[in-house]
């Protein structure tokens, strides 16, 4: 069964806290030879895109990570599926 908003209970704060990522686009911004408001601006810009094609357009997206595959459903699902692991050493080759 796939989670979405009709059958995912809702989620405690404190294991948000624990759980969420921070980016941190100082480090991205170095690795990457670039400013971190640039950075900012870029994922900005991806996060605009995903909601208008998901829920304003109500296409299905698929981002692929090269170590798996994130899959944004028009209905509200988010599914994340590795790749195979000979397939992520492969990519980073």
């Amino acid at each position: 069964m796939q989670e979405n908003l009709q059958n995912i209970s809702d989620i405690a704060q404190p294991i948000l806290e624990e759980k969420l990522v921070q980016l941190n686009f100082n480090s991205i911004a170095a690795v990457c030879r670039t400013t971190p408001e640039s950075v900012k601006s870029l994922l900005m810009a991806v996060k605009s895109d995903v909601v208008d094609m998901v829920h304003v357009r109500g296409l299905n997206l698929a981002l692929n990570f090269m170590v798996g595959q994130l899959n944004l459903s028009s209905t509200g699902s988010v599914e994340f599926k590795s790749a195979p692991a000979a397939d992520a050493v492969s990519n980073f080759s």
